[in-house]
């Protein structure tokens, strides 16, 4: 009897442990399904010293993130962490939303030399991740002395020399230029105006006037203008150039517009060598060695503008214009995401429509959508990201909104149109998106729901992942049986006689 209830007693700890062991093969096969990223970006990996970067760490497809730490910043100064709350971001693969979420570390180089930067650790849903290290490199500025470079190139035109006068000095190696890259387009059609002041000589400028753009949406192309000079070859010679105004303009009607001039005071600090004397002449002659003649400095003031630019805007043709145009011009394609295409009707799942391309992004509006029956949707979120620095302008826009559905069943989103005008094409284009298929299921059981909260719901048993509840109950039920086995199951039965 005693050997049998061992023999059942082991065999109850090995099944035991063979539960263990799926347990723990199960939850690790959950987890890898799970595809949840945590890695780390840095906005540039080749620094100069001083110079600002950002170093972002993401969690992707996570549904609870604690503890985040950063890690140490040795060799940086911190100028500025913050964060970046949960956002949908769009799978490439899928086009599915997947949430993001990301701290974010602007920092500053403290010295030259190859670093490396840590990854961030956090627990996410559950578990312990460390996100990867990156490396950068802090050198000095390859920019800075590439300029050290051309600036040899630039020849200083600050004499004066005999028979040369201020005024042609001036004109041949100090101006200023206004251009745009059209002067004829369409309303809504994006064009580049740019300001510089070009110069070969000794001068102390500041600019007085920047050209105002009354008639058009502006878009600045550079973050900040400081006195920081190129080098450009102009009418066949290297000049230092300065830039007073860059932007992206879009016209908001129809006309005749005049582009403001830029304005510039500027001192010029010329030299002009003294004429000698005959009594220099001729001491010269006898030390057979000539004197130098003196230089004197010579201040001139002037004040330098650009001319007015004339732009000519046409308005956008009437004939073929579609119904639901609302202004975008350029050049555009449209998709549509969805987060989940199966839910339940207790979860709210996020649809996007994407608006990719060139052209006036400020312009452009909601494509037209038609929800169907039963669709409970929330006021849109738009967000636009788009470069600014490149002309033309390029980016996304992006459209979503939060849905819910009260029945279950099958359900099409049915294809979104939107409508742009082409000003290279001189046509209307439409564009449109595929149907999306979701299917909604009846909510969960009170246990599910329990064991399951929806996003955003506080769990019933808080800060520990729900899947492991459900592999628990299957141990504990097999635990159960194994011990009802061992102890009663093998008990010899009475004898009747």
């Amino acid at each position: 009897m005693n050997r049998h209830i061992s023999f059942l007693k082991s065999s109850a700890y090995s099944s035991l442990l063979f539960v263990c062991l799926l347990l723990i093969g199960s939850l690790m096969t959950f987890n890898v399904s799970a595809q949840v990223k945590f890695y780390t970006l840095v906005s540039e990996n080749n620094l100069s010293p001083d110079q600002t970067f950002q170093v972002q760490f993401i969690i992707e497809g996570a549904t609870r993130i604690q503890e985040f730490k950063n890690p140490a910043f040795v060799n940086f100064t911190i100028e500025e962490v913050f964060d970046v709350p949960n956002t949908p971001k769009i799978n490439p693969q899928s086009l599915q939303l997947i949430e993001a979420y990301s701290k974010i570390a602007v920092l500053t180089p403290t010295k030259t030399g190859k670093f490396s930067i840590p990854g961030a650790t956090a627990i996410i849903d559950g578990k312990f991740m460390r996100s990867n290290t990156v490396k950068v490199v802090v050198a000095k500025n390859s920019t800075q002395s590439f300029f050290e470079d051309e600036s040899e190139r630039v020849e200083d035109e600050s004499e004066i020399k005999p028979g040369e006068t201020i005024s042609g000095k001036l004109k041949e190696n100090f101006f200023l230029t206004s251009e745009v890259n059209k002067t004829s387009c369409y309303v809504g059609e994006s064009l580049m105006a740019v300001y510089k002041a070009c110069s070969r000589l000794n001068a102390n400028s500041r600019v007085t006037k920047r050209p105002s753009l009354t008639g058009f949406s502006v878009m600045e192309m550079v973050d900040a203008y400081d006195a920081q000079a190129t080098v450009e070859d102009i009418r066949g010679k290297p000049f230092y150039v300065h830039l007073i105004r860059k932007v992206q303009l879009f016209p908001l009607q129809p006309g005749v517009f005049k582009l403001d001039g830029a304005e510039v005071e500027s001192v010029i600090h010329f030299v002009k060598k003294n004429q000698l004397s005959a009594a220099e002449l001729l001491q010269n002659l006898i030390d057979k060695s000539p004197a130098e003649p003196e230089l004197t400095v010579v201040t001139h003031q002037v004040t330098l503008k650009t001319n007015p630019l004339t732009i000519t805007v046409k308005p956008l043709p009437e004939q073929g214009q579609p119904i639901n145009f609302s202004g975008a011009v350029g050049a555009f394609s449209i998709k549509s995401a969805i987060q989940n295409n199966k839910f339940d009707q207790q979860t709210s799942v996020r649809v996007s429509f994407i608006i990719n391309g060139t052209g006036n992004f400020p312009l452009v509006t909601s494509p037209e959508i038609t929800w169907p029956e039963g669709f409970e949707v929330s006021e849109d979120e738009i967000t636009e990201n788009t470069n600014a620095y490149v002309y033309p302008l390029t980016g996304t826009k992006t459209f979503s909104w939060l849905v819910s559905v009260k029945d279950p069943g099958k359900y099409i989103i049915p294809s979104a149109d939107f409508s742009y005008f082409d000003p290279q094409k001189k046509v209307y284009q439409t564009v449109f998106t595929s149907p999306v298929e979701v299917t909604v299921t009846k909510k969960p059981s009170r246990l599910s729901a329990i064991l399951s909260p929806k996003k955003g719901e506080p769990s019933a048993i808080p800060d520990f992942p729900r899947h492991y509840y459900w592999f628990g109950l299957v141990v504990l039920i097999i635990v159960a049986l194994i011990i009802y086995q061992v102890f009663f199951g093998g008990r010899p039965k009475k004898s009747s006689g």
